[in-house]
């Protein structure tokens, strides 16, 4: 099941699967941002996905997304987020949202900060990532590397 929009843009709070379940949505347009640069320059657009578990805040992961982004200049057209926790990527509204727009060439690549949001399981992240770039864009992981939060002794 594919998600519509509204005449303004905005997503619908919740979708309904095949089976009948409803599953929040949140999608949103980033505000933009002026870059320096002429204003014939073109951009290359990334939309960042997350998903997190039922009311798990993704607020970090996108964060750290928004910042990878801007290191390597990129412009952030959406920001998706499934609430589904461990659903499948292929029974994910959010996620084929962000397919379709890689399809539609709205952007060029599927960012998002841990390879766990596609999938936990390397088969399935390896169907999403070869998806993402038969339909002509690429899968990005921003992977941050985590602190140690653990004391180290002398």
């Amino acid at each position: 099941m594919h998600t519509t929009f509204t005449e303004g843009g905005a997503p619908p709070p919740f979708v309904r699967r095949e089976n009948g379940a409803e599953a929040v949505l949140s999608v949103s347009q980033p505000k933009a941002t002026s870059m320096a640069g002429s204003a014939g320059d073109e951009r290359f657009k990334v939309v960042i996905y997350a998903c997190v578990a039922g009311n798990a805040n993704p607020e970090r992961a996108i964060s750290e997304c928004r910042e990878y982004a801007e290191t390597f200049g990129w412009t952030i057209t959406h920001e998706i987020c499934d609430n589904t926790g461990l659903l499948p990527p292929q029974g994910r509204d959010g996620l084929a949202t962000a397919l379709d727009l890689v399809q539609a060439k709205a952007v060029g690549a599927v960012l998002t900060a841990y390879r766990s949001m596609i999938s936990p399981r390397h088969e399935e992240f390896d169907e999403v990532a070869a998806e993402v770039e038969k339909r002509g864009g690429f899968l990005c992981v921003q992977e941050a590397p985590r602190r140690n939060t653990i004391p180290t002794g002398r």
